[in-house]
């Protein structure tokens, strides 16, 4: 499994990259683990390509989970129906709602620079 870990605002300018990293994931041959935990603000361009990169994954037979959607992108997926297509874990496992701490998702780490978009990206055992 591939675990993608934004953070900050997922505008506009961000989707494309959101896309790639996921959808090269599939493409790998990984189920995708979108934590959304760290994200404030996701827009409707992050939503179209989030769902794209999951057409891909439906395409070869894997799998794009969100998790840990923070209380204003929780309610960006409710209302665009987003949350019924796409399989939604509320927390992180082993986390009470609201309490929300760092997890190690992996031994082989990398971020992107700030420039482009801060994406974390880690292989872990399924």
């Amino acid at each position: 499994m591939t675990v993608v870990a934004p953070s900050g605002e997922l505008d506009l300018d961000a989707a494309p990259a959101l896309r790639r990293s996921i959808t090269g994931a599939v493409l790998r041959g990984t189920d995708v683990l979108l934590d959304l935990s760290a994200v404030s603000l996701f827009d409707c361009a992050c939503l179209g390509a989030v769902l794209a990169a999951n057409r891909t994954a439906v395409a070869v037979g894997r799998t794009v989970t969100l998790m840990a959607p923070q209380p204003l992108v929780r309610r960006c997926l409710d209302l665009t129906g987003a949350a019924t297509v796409l399989p939604v874990i509320d927390h992180r496992p082993g986390e009470g709602v609201g309490d929300r701490q760092p997890v190690a998702v992996g031994s082989r780490e990398r971020t992107v620079p700030p420039a482009q978009v801060a994406l974390v990206v880690a292989d872990i055992d399924r």
